[in-house]
């Protein structure tokens, strides 16, 4: 989603995400086993080529992943999703999906 909403602001540039589960970033190096998240990937490729964006993937150690303390410091306020919110992720995926209070 960052490359759809970005990406515009990212092109002819270099970008590195950095990802603190090494199954994903061996998915998104080697692909994956799972259809649905091949899928996926290649669409991520396939909007970086597109904007000509210098993408790679890098393991990070969870301690040095800048984006985990913020999304353990949020409040409770935040974890609720409007029905238009929700609609609009099920639309975007083209899914049907459970919600998971967890998550």
């Amino acid at each position: 989603m960052a490359l759809e909403w970005y990406g515009s602001k990212m092109q002819q540039k270099r970008v590195t995400f950095l990802c603190d589960n090494d199954s994903v970033v061996q998915g998104a190096v080697d692909g994956s086993k799972d259809p649905k998240m091949n899928e996926q990937l290649i669409r991520i490729w396939a909007i970086a080529q597109e904007r000509k964006i210098d993408m790679k993937v890098e393991w990070v150690s969870t301690k040095r992943q800048k984006a985990d303390e913020p999304s353990r410091t949020i409040d409770t306020r935040e974890q609720k999703m409007t029905e238009n919110g929700f609609a609009y992720l099920q639309s975007h995926l083209a899914e049907r999906l459970e919600i998971d209070v967890a998550a």
